[in-house]
């Protein structure tokens, strides 16, 4: 499609901006942005926005949990470990299953701005499969065939220096946004909505700056986690719980 040969003629190109006009667009599987690339809409909510849609989870691109090292895709992702790439002012929907939605593996200078990602896939599943709602309907714990392993993020970045989300408008089912083995960012003016995780987690991090974020979250949604976190700052975030 158009999209994916703006993409194209950007990667022969060794880079540049891939500047979407103001409309809609339906996507089926993953956008993969070449490296020195920034894939940018026009600015204002959702003047700019990409539909993923998928008939079941076997479908989905992204990352199962506990895999992100080793699997580089997601709805978005950088293609060239090592190399800068960018997202800006964008509306992303997923409309049913997903693991990862924007996974950066491995960049230098990963940047994503004034993003606005909707995926809501498995609200409100039970304690066996995914989250504490212990009275959650039998119904709305298997809407989906999820399991624990088939969780994602909505944003993963991994293995990367100099990397930086601000005021994006993020809302998932799992954690919104978790780094790993990962230094030299900046998590700044971000609202975060969480369903059954934390809005974020690091895991590995160093020198990381997380301030003046928003997180709403269903029950421990509206918390985070850390594991082996170095010369981290967090500061002026406000968390609250939502139903």
């Amino acid at each position: 499609d158009a999209l994916r040969a703006a993409l194209d003629a950007a990667r022969s190109a060794g880079g540049g901006t891939v500047a979407l006009a103001p409309g809609k667009y339906f996507v089926r599987g993953s956008l993969a942005v070449p490296a020195n690339t920034r894939l940018v809409g026009e600015a204002g909510a959702e003047r700019t926005s990409v539909y993923f849609f998928e008939d079941g989870l076997a479908d989905a691109p992204g990352c199962p949990a506990l895999q992100f090292e080793t699997c580089a895709d997601g709805y978005v992702w950088g293609e060239a470990p090592g190399a800068p790439w960018a997202l800006e002012d964008l509306t992303l929907y997923v409309t049913h299953y997903y693991r990862s939605v924007v996974h950066a593996l491995s960049p230098v200078g990963f940047r994503m701005a004034r993003v606005r990602v909707r995926a809501w896939a498995y609200f409100g599943m039970g304690v066996a499969q995914m989250s504490p709602l212990e009275n959650a309907s039998t119904d709305a714990r298997n809407a989906n065939d999820y399991s624990y392993g088939d969780r994602g993020n909505v944003v993963n970045v991994e293995n990367a220096t100099d990397f930086r989300i601000e005021e994006c408008d993020l809302i998932g089912t799992w954690t919104v946004i978790e780094a790993h083995n990962s230094s030299y960012g900046v998590i700044s003016r971000n609202a975060l909505g969480a369903g059954s995780h934390g809005c974020h987690g690091f895991i590995s991090v160093d020198h990381v700056i997380f301030e003046h974020n928003r997180c709403v979250g269903l029950l421990q949604g509206a918390r985070h986690y850390l594991k082996y976190a170095y010369h981290l700052w967090e500061g002026y975030n406000t968390n609250r719980i939502s139903w």
